[in-house]
């Protein structure tokens, strides 16, 4: 989630929900949540990530690492990479 592409996945995402309310919206970040898509954080834009965190419903985070590429990963090309849901991720911000 490059943040010269935040502002595009934005409109794109806000203009998704309004079409297709009903859709799952999934989103691999190649960053890692808490240490780079919050606030405070290298990535974080002011009223443009959180919005788009909080209309994703399945965020993959972390950078796909050759050495810990695992095929049978479900949704995941490497061991590092997390599937977290929007719960998931509220109980991270409260650790």
């Amino acid at each position: 989630m490059e943040q010269e592409n935040q502002l595009a996945l934005h409109g794109f995402i806000k203009k998704f929900k309004q079409e297709c309310p009903d859709k799952t919206i999934w989103l691999y970040t190649g960053y890692v949540y808490e240490k780079d898509l919050l606030l405070g954080q290298r990535k974080y834009i002011q009223g443009t990530t959180n919005y788009i965190l909080d209309n994703v419903d399945v965020l993959i985070d972390g950078p796909f690492i050759e050495a810990q590429k695992d095929l049978t990963l479900k949704f995941r090309g490497s061991k590092n990479q997390r599937i977290l849901t929007k719960e998931d991720r509220t109980a991270l911000c409260k650790h």
